[in-house]
């Protein structure tokens, strides 16, 4: 018998205070972050082992800090 992989990952970030003058855009500096969950397979039978890699970046234009993954 096979089974369906299903994975979801969870993150949360410190989001660092701006600091904006009043006189420039509402531009904002924040980290964003993406995460990817990779399984090495799409099906697997029962007792079978399944490989996953979690990549996480920081595409914002700050630094990210405090970070914590939970899956």
């Amino acid at each position: 018998a096979q089974a369906c992989v299903t994975a979801v990952a969870t993150s949360a970030a410190t989001v660092p205070p701006a600091v904006v003058p009043p006189s420039t855009p509402s531009t904002q500096n924040l980290p964003k972050l993406t995460v990817v969950k990779k399984a090495n397979k799409t099906r697997a039978a029962i007792g079978e082992t399944v490989l996953f890699t979690i990549e996480i970046a920081n595409v914002g234009n700050v630094r990210a800090t405090g970070l914590r993954l939970e899956d």
